[in-house]
């Protein structure tokens, strides 16, 4: 038997007691029907794998077994019960049951079907091959049966003392055999780790020898026969063997290191053994390795794959025996510090287990420091945060605060306090108030006590970054940023403002390679740009001309992985605070549309992108709009100038709100020009069940909505209202070009371009109406005026106009600077009622008729031609 070959296959029973190992892929697989076979699996048939002794191996236990016959045994674990083996005692092979195999998929289908003379008619496999018992290699009558019979007896049958001595144990892998055929191997690995601890000079090379020892080992299998070499080994490299000497200053070294360990710790037999003790000292020195090399460089995703079956044994491991597992607890902190890696331990169940673990009584205070800093950075991430949020991480955290270990120890605390920020929404922070004083007391402390050491961290150790990002988040709302600000701060700082305003001026230096100093510098931005949105603060900011010329200048370089939902970039924010407190904005583009249709600019949060893109193409169909939005105007798709610009030239403003929405500094900065800044109207959208409260709530308190409860799937009816409301938002305004909403039986539309011309429709042939003057308008004319505007007969049947001077007459009453046209509205909805057997008069098409009748008047009085029809496809 070659030992030094890796598995193909691996199984074992359901308790993990037992485990084996195929070292070749099986010879055969077969079903039997026989009556042993179903009474030794407790089911219809018996699916067996075929393997020889000599590419076989029990890797863990020992298993029970049972004499079924004077020829045969079969196996099975003797705590958890699986039935795992037939040994036929005339053969070199084990054949092994299907269903005990971790993955049954890659053993393919069956080839034949035997003792088929038994086989249920339920259970027969149509397609496979079948023979009877007695075509078998060695028939039953070669054989005494020592199984219980189909019936009561009085007698117990005969049961085997062990299993069949041809099977390999892992016991027996420490037998003379064994350490004889690796005897040169294990004496150059004994050899190599005694240099290695005896080397009075240790140097970098050492650990890529280690490496390489350590695979050695792996590849040998002789692991069971050194575990004492090995467990020095591990503690010398853990205690005498300073690797940090070599690792630090010297990233491209470091990021050797932590590729060549961990893709060594990624192999399948570790994967397969983390939890089988001979294998524990080998795997502390990797992980060890590993997790001190995460400390000195950025790790990528680039840097791990295929880590899917790694982290899950990983995890697995630490739910059995979390006592044990400080090492690995120690390397998913670290390795979740890179922010851009947390979605490959959300997707393997990281933030459910944490939350598990961390309820255990009685751990040392070394695992919660673990598993809280793990903790906070699943909730750096939106999807850590997200699935922290689903499995309860609120209220588990609210109970660890409650615990005397989290309550005595700053370190703890401060930790809680900052992954309950971040999976909390501001409104939950700030409906508990004694609950929100203490988390913003502790962050504001943290950020003050960080400012004023050399290294801007804590005396825990944490970055001012850590406190910043989550102020980042709080700050949403409006009632917890005027608390941090009226916070009192040490005298030498004057106010909190200055305190954020003078730590951006700092960071703004060191931001060339140093990535935390990038990070805060991203944060206060934002910060300073939610600051920027009250009144009472801008007076500061504008005083504080380094500032101002600092957020106008900047143009440091940003190599930041990640940022959260809630953090924008440098650009976006500088451009925020300019235009919040000194009015700026560069008009850098000219938006090329249609002069013969209003501008429409939609303002939306991208977390809603698609149901955005779903109102704009129902917009665009109707061709009733030109629309303006960032994702066809924004060469870079967030330049606030451009985005300036474009509500600038529309004449209305369409927001699709949600908490998403509120939650986004840009669409706060986009509603706040509009509204305080523009003046400009606003059609709100709201998605599913959103309210809108704090700033977005007082600013649309009387304003009418559409509200779109299937963002998925929108309802035609809601479209139609909310392009209702546009047209009847634009006819308020004054606006002389504002199309009519599309009605429900015709598809055209008419369009009039505001300097020259009127395009006008014709539902069949292209009829002309005179075009002399209105004032020679006959009763034809009319009547096709109407049709051709797509106005409802009704309408024209209650005016009766006569001729075409009755028109524009009365045209003058429905003109933009007249509000007269509401006033008719409200008096020929009555007349229509009365008219019409009480039936209501649309608003949608009484504005249709308004429009019509402001664009006839326009052309006539300043006589210019009309233009012939044409259809608008």
């Amino acid at each position: 038997m070659d030992k030094t070959r890796l598995p193909v296959l691996t199984g074992g029973c359901q308790c993990g007691n037992i485990r084996y190992a195929l070292f070749a892929k099986p010879e055969k697989f077969d079903v039997c029907h026989c009556r042993m076979c179903q009474k030794a699996v407790g089911g219809p048939y018996a699916a067996l794998a075929v393997s020889s002794l000599s590419n076989f191996a029990w890797t863990r236990g020992t298993p029970s077994s049972f004499a079924s016959s004077s020829m045969a045994t079969r196996g099975f674990c003797s705590n958890c019960g699986t039935p795992l083996f037939y040994l036929n005692n005339k053969d070199e092979s084990i054949e092994l049951t299907s269903g005990s195999f971790d993955r049954p998929i890659d053993l393919g289908p069956p080839r034949t079907q035997t003792g088929i003379e038994n086989c249920l008619k339920w259970a027969v496999i149509k397609d496979l091959p079948t023979r009877s018992t007695d075509e078998i290699k060695y028939p039953p009558a070669e054989m005494n049966n020592y199984q219980h019979p189909d019936d009561e007896t009085s007698d117990k049958p005969k049961m085997s003392s062990l299993i069949n001595e041809n099977i390999i144990t892992v016991e027996q892998l420490n037998a003379t055999e064994k350490l004889e055929y690796d005897y040169d191997k294990i004496a150059n690995i004994t050899f190599n780790c005694e240099k290695f601890m005896n080397e009075p000079n240790p140097y970098p090379e050492m650990l890529f020898t280690i490496q390489t020892t350590i695979k050695e080992c792996i590849d040998s299998n002789c692991l069971v026969s050194s575990p004492n070499l090995l467990k020095s080994l591990s503690e010398f490299i853990q205690e005498k063997l300073c690797i940090k000497i070599f690792l630090d200053n010297n990233s491209s070294y470091a990021h050797q290191i932590f590729k060549i360990y961990f893709d060594t710790l990624n192999i399948s037999v570790l994967i397969i053994n983390l939890q089988n003790e001979c294998y524990t000292h080998l795997i502390e020195i990797i992980v060890y390795v590993v997790t001190e090399a995460c400390l000195y460089i950025r790790v990528t995703n680039n840097d791990i794959h295929d880590e899917q079956l790694l982290f899950v044994a990983i995890l697995n491991y630490i739910d059995n025996l979390i006592e044990k597992s400080y090492l690995f607890l120690e390397l998913i902190w670290n390795l979740t510090d890179e922010t851009i890696l947390i979605p490959k331990f959300t997707q393997t169940g990281y933030p459910q287990a944490v939350l598990k673990w961390v309820r255990i009584e009685n751990l040392t205070s070394k695992l919660y420091i673990s598993l809280l800093n793990i903790i906070h950075n699943l909730a750096r991430h939106d999807d850590g945060a997200d699935e922290l949020s689903r499995y309860d991480g609120i209220n588990i955290l609210k109970m660890l605060q409650t615990k005397s270990i989290v309550q005595t120890d700053n370190e703890m605390s401060l930790l809680c306090s900052m992954s309950l920020a971040l999976i909390s929404t501001p409104e939950q922070i700030k409906n508990n108030n004694q609950f929100m004083n203490k988390i913003l007391d502790q962050l504001l402390q943290t950020v003050i006590d960080a400012s004023l050491s050399d290294d801007y961290s804590d005396k825990e150790g944490y970055h001012i970054s850590e406190p910043l990002a989550v102020f980042v988040q709080l700050f949403i709302d409006d009632h917890i940023l005027d608390y941090v600000l009226q916070h009192q701060v040490p005298v030498i700082i004057l106010s909190s403002v200055q305190l954020f305003s003078n730590l951006l001026i700092r960071f703004c230096s060191l931001t060339d390679n140093d990535l935390k100093a990038q990070l805060t510098c991203l944060a206060l931005f934002n910060i300073l740009w939610s600051i920027s949105f009250h009144e009472e603060y801008k007076e500061e900011l504008r005083q504080n001309i380094r500032l101002i010329g600092i957020i106008k200048n900047y143009d440091g370089v940003m190599n930041i992985q990640y940022t959260s939902k809630h953090m924008a970039n440098v650009k976006k924010a500088s451009d925020g605070i300019l235009c919040n407190i000194l009015g700026e904005t560069t008009l850098m583009s000219e938006i090329k549309t249609n002069a013969t249709k209003p501008v429409i600019m939609i303002s939306y949060s991208h977390a809603n992108d698609m149901f955005c893109r779903t109102i704009f193409d129902h917009l665009h169909q109707r061709q009733q709009f030109n629309i303006w939005i960032d994702f066809l105007h924004c060469r870079t798709g967030d330049l606030w100038e451009e985005i300036a610009n474009g509500m600038e030239r529309a004449q209305v403003i369409l927001c699709l709100l949600s908490e998403s929405y509120f939650q986004s500094k840009s669409c706060r900065q986009e509603f706040t020009y509009a509204t305080d800044g523009l003046k400009k109207p606003i059609v709100p959208v709201r998605i599913e069940n959103f309210t809108p409260k704090g700033w977005l709530g007082i600013r649309t308190t009387n304003m009418k909505y559409v509200r779109f409860k299937n963002p998925q799937q929108p309802e035609n009816n809601k479209i139609s209202e909310l392009i209702d409301m546009i047209s009847a938002t634009l006819l308020s305004e004054g606006t002389p070009n504002s199309p009519a909403s599309e009605q429900c039986q015709k598809s055209s539309i008419t369009s009039v371009d505001s300097h020259s011309q009127l395009l006008q429709e014709t539902p069949g042939d292209n009829y002309t109406i005179n075009q002399e003057s209105v004032d020679t308008w006959s009763i034809n004319d009319i009547t096709q005026w109407f049709d051709q505007n797509h106005i409802l007969s009704e309408i024209k049947n209650l005016y009766q106009f006569q001729n075409g001077t009755e028109m524009l007459l009365y045209s003058e009453f429905l003109l933009p600077d007249n509000e007269e046209w509401k006033n008719q509205y409200r008096r020929y909805s009555l007349r229509f009622k009365k008219k019409f057997g009480d039936a209501e008069l649309p608003e949608h098409e009484f504005v249709r008729f308004v429009v019509a009748m402001r664009r006839l008047y326009h052309t006539e009085w300043n006589k210019q031609q009309i233009v012939p029809s044409c259809t608008i496809i």
